[in-house]
């Protein structure tokens, strides 16, 4: 067992979890509802569209272009904006086409809809797999571009004498 520094704020995150999880055990049915609540709202693609029209907006605006990815074949041959209009439509379709599907999913297990007819186990395992994983890809890296503006550090240009 390793011995490092105690973290409080990681203990309260892990009890907070635990007892995240005892409820959710106690109150199945509840939980299950809120999920689909959640999931057949409108809100989540607008978090996502949000995330990607703002991390990426402010990314591009804000940061050097060889910190966006100003290398890459959009920015060469489009420029600038071609490449901020494509990095968004990217991230905004691939987390609200992810959660599309994981919202059938979830209601086709949970509440018998019928959203993948003909569809074997592997099949669905492997679009809730593929669909979970671009969904977090998209709101992490929207994310992390947000959090790279708001704490981005002036730098000057060092030349050496």
């Amino acid at each position: 067992m390793s011995r490092g520094k105690f973290s409080p704020s990681r203990l309260f995150v892990v009890i907070a979890l635990l007892i995240l999880g005892l409820v959710l055990v106690y109150s199945k049915d509840e939980a299950k509802n809120a999920v689909r609540i959640f999931l057949e709202s409108y809100w989540p693609a607008v978090v996502i569209w949000l995330l990607a029209i703002v991390g990426v907006g402010a990314g591009k605006f804000f940061c050097e272009p060889d910190e966006n990815g100003g290398e890459g074949l959009i920015y060469r041959s489009f420029g600038g904006y071609a490449d901020a209009v494509f990095t968004i439509a990217t991230y905004g379709f691939s987390g609200s086409t992810s959660l599309a599907l994981l919202k059938g999913l979830y209601l086709q297990l949970f509440f018998g809809g019928s959203f993948f007819t003909g569809f074997g186990e592997f099949d669905l395992a492997s679009i809730f797999v593929i669909s979970s994983f671009l969904l977090f890809y998209s709101v992490v890296s929207t994310t992390r571009q947000i959090i790279n503006v708001v704490f981005q550090a002036e730098a000057t240009t060092v030349t050496s004498a």
